[in-house]
């Protein structure tokens, strides 16, 4: 039993170590890139990224602590990367989710479909969409656009790069963000499953 938790310690350390090089060869994309939703001081010197499902039932759960996290630290950003593993009405609420974010209405439909139950279909996605204010045409037709597709498939990237076996997933980070281009962070902390809200406010704390 010994041994098995050694391997199994240092497993987990090879896995934080890999993530920690992920985290800063990959900071621009995880940080800055122009298609992710942000939220919060968008000036804040501490950033928290959270790859989610909207059908993830421990995503559903951490979402009102995201949201006080917010209220809480003046200078918190929040990094939205959508990561939609479960199943095809997860990636089109994904699609919709980043179509939103294009009619600046990303946060009210985010909290929506935090708060609906799944299992999800698209008509009722685009209920909640038409209920957020959003124009559901414009949002068909941004969902299947470029700039959608592609935040999607660079989210997947980077999850299959940081080894994620699930969702949530967090990384907090003391990083500058500097127009289109982000330096290495100065200190950054990868969570790599469910966090309570305590202890995602002392890993804000602790890249401070």
């Amino acid at each position: 039993l010994e041994a098995m938790q050694k391997l199994q310690a240092q497993a987990h350390n090879e896995m934080l170590k890999q993530a920690q090089q992920v985290v800063d060869s990959q900071a621009n994309a995880l940080f800055n890139a122009s298609a992710s939703p942000v939220v919060g001081n968008t000036k804040g010197n501490v950033t928290l990224v959270e790859f989610f499902d909207y059908q993830c039932p421990y995503c559903k759960r951490v979402a009102p602590s995201i949201n006080q996290l917010a209220k809480d630290n003046a200078n918190l950003r929040i990094v939205y990367k959508e990561l939609p593993i479960f199943g095809e009405s997860s990636y089109f609420a994904a699609q919709a989710a980043l179509a939103a974010n294009m009619q600046n209405k990303y946060l009210p439909f985010h909290n929506a479909l935090m708060e609906a139950k799944p299992p999800f279909t698209p008509v009722q996605i685009l209920d909640i969409a038409k209920s957020a204010g959003l124009d559901v045409n414009k949002l068909q037709a941004d969902m299947k656009s470029k700039t959608v597709m592609e935040e999607l498939k660079s989210n997947i990237a980077l999850a299959n790069q940081l080894q994620l076996a699930g969702t949530p997933a967090f990384i907090v980070a003391n990083v500058a963000i500097n127009g289109h281009q982000v330096a290495k962070p100065a200190k950054s902390v990868f969570i790599p499953g469910a966090m309570s809200a305590d202890n995602l406010q002392q890993s804000i704390k602790q890249v401070q």
